[in-house]
């Protein structure tokens, strides 16, 4: 059985953070020192404000050396909306230090997206 992702009272925090991002990154979470950051899903939006080749919005994190894309989506005509859900049936833990960002390739592409989870300390 998953257990939903509400906070214990030996410490856990509910976090819920959200944003949008055009034609540049937007960190939308960073886990705090101290803390891990359990990712228990979000989504991802690409809504486009104009036609183009192809218009590109990420979800990603930063863990320092690496940026990890956790999900992409496309839209390619005007007024053109992905939505891409993210569903974990086990949450993921990230360390003190990651940053979640969204980012969006083009000024034609709004990235909206959201993160949901619990942080603990360590």
């Amino acid at each position: 059985m998953i257990n939903p992702v509400i906070p214990r009272a030996y410490g856990q925090t509910s976090i819920l953070n959200n944003g949008t991002a055009q034609n540049n990154t937007v960190v939308i979470y960073t886990v705090p020192a101290g803390k891990v950051f359990y990712l228990a899903g979000g989504y991802l939006a690409a809504i486009c404000d104009a036609a183009a080749i192809i218009n590109t919005a990420h979800l990603e994190c930063d863990a320092g050396s690496l940026i990890h894309l956790i999900v992409a989506t496309s839209a390619l005509v005007d007024r053109q909306v992905y939505s891409v859900p993210l569903c974990l049936s086990i949450a993921l833990p990230f360390p003190a230090g990651t940053v979640f960002q969204l980012r969006s390739d083009s000024v034609n592409v709004r990235a909206v997206g959201a993160i949901f989870g619990w942080e603990e300390s360590v």
